[in-house]
């Protein structure tokens, strides 16, 4: 069935100084849900259901997109480099615990994160 809305809650924790938005269901080994740009979580929403019984789903929203902290203005429009998007990305997943043994999906920009 699809999804016209989200159905699952967005959990926060702050990287690097900037609170990033993700989701985080099921148990299991991670599956981690990268999206492109400039998209969210959003659309994985209709993904995460059918994976859930096969491990922990896990769709963050990159930083500065969706519901994710922006990076300051100042730092010019190069501020969403992909090292930096890749950094945040990176810690997000080791404070959750999600950077072994894990399945990545990608869309778009998040298929070259992975």
């Amino acid at each position: 069935m699809i999804l016209p809305h989200m159905s699952f809650e967005k959990h926060f924790q702050v990287v690097n100084g900037k609170r990033l938005a993700y989701i985080d269901e099921g148990r299991g080994d991670a599956i981690i849900l990268l999206h492109g740009n400039p998209t969210s979580s959003y659309l994985w929403r209709n993904v995460i259901p059918e994976l859930m019984r096969f491990g922990r789903v896990i769709a963050p929203d990159l930083i500065g997109q969706g519901d994710s902290e922006k990076l300051a203005t100042s730092d010019g429009p190069g501020r969403y480099t992909f090292d930096v998007v890749y950094e945040y990305l990176a810690e997000l997943l080791s404070e959750l615990d999600a950077d072994q043994n894990v399945v990545l999906v990608g869309h778009d920009w998040g298929s070259a994160l992975g």
